[in-house]
């Protein structure tokens, strides 16, 4: 059975008004969508982005985030070390999850053992 597929082009005029409502309201709105993005990551990811000040944060706002594992099986902790986090992060997260200090995460790897 043969079929007759035809394709439809959308008229680029279409989209004009989208385009320029981008253009007029990006600069304003690109701030805030960059700070609601930040908000939307993982503290692993901010670990693995270097952002220390927002790990900081969000541990005082939620000190049990500490007892999370990333994709990779490693406590925050861990990955921390890893990435040669500052002492004051290292703190944080010991202060909010002590035990992670002696968990095995990751390939059968303590905190200690990155650091």
């Amino acid at each position: 059975v043969k079929t007759d597929k035809k394709t439809t082009k959308i008229p680029t005029s279409t989209f004009s008004g989208f385009n320029l409502f981008c253009r007029l309201y990006r600069p304003k709105y690109l701030s805030s969508l960059s700070n609601m993005l930040d908000s939307m990551k993982t503290i692993s990811c901010l670990i693995k982005e270097s952002k220390w000040a927002e790990v900081q944060q969000r541990l005082l706002e939620n000190p049990s985030d500490a007892r999370e594992k990333n994709n990779e099986g490693y406590l925050l902790l861990a990955w921390a070390c890893k990435y040669s986090a500052p002492l004051e992060v290292v703190r944080a997260l010991l202060d909010a999850y002590p035990e992670g200090a002696t968990k095995q995460t990751g390939l059968n790897q303590t905190s200690r053992d990155l650091a």
